[in-house]
């Protein structure tokens, strides 16, 4: 298996992307982050960068893992300001930051995707694959 990273949802085809949905939250559906990104809400210069971490076999998107590269706290609806300045006044950088939340949305869900057809020791598989890259 392989991870592959992308920074548009448009480089995923729809229907590769569909089958990792379970459920009915609708902001992690592919029409979602297509007008996220199409309408200029998220992409270059907005502070809200996106990357996708997608686990591949042969045959299909195994799992995917949605992210944002953060310049700033704007747009999330769990500020962090204080710890923001907690980091400039001890000389620690804040951002860039990693966060894996849906823009401008106080909704939550699964953040990491799985093939229906992935059993529980392949998901566990997937999970550490897609964080251990996000780590680097």
């Amino acid at each position: 298996m392989k991870i592959r990273i992308t920074s548009s949802i448009h480089e995923i085809a729809p229907e590769d992307w569909s089958p990792l949905l379970s459920g009915n939250f609708p902001f992690a559906h592919w029409q979602h982050f297509a007008i996220l990104e199409d309408s200029g809400c998220v992409g270059t210069g907005t502070g809200w960068r996106p990357i996708y971490l997608l686990a591949e076999s042969d045959q299909r998107i195994e799992g995917a893992l949605y992210l944002y590269l953060k310049e700033h706290s704007y747009g999330e609806y769990i500020f962090d300001w204080q710890w923001a300045s907690l980091a400039e006044r001890l000389n620690l950088e804040y951002y860039p930051k990693l966060t894996s939340a849906i823009p401008f949305t106080p909704a939550t869900d699964a953040k990491i995707l799985f093939h229906p057809e992935a059993d529980l020791g392949k998901r566990e598989n997937i999970a550490h694959l897609l964080l251990s890259k996000a780590k680097e």
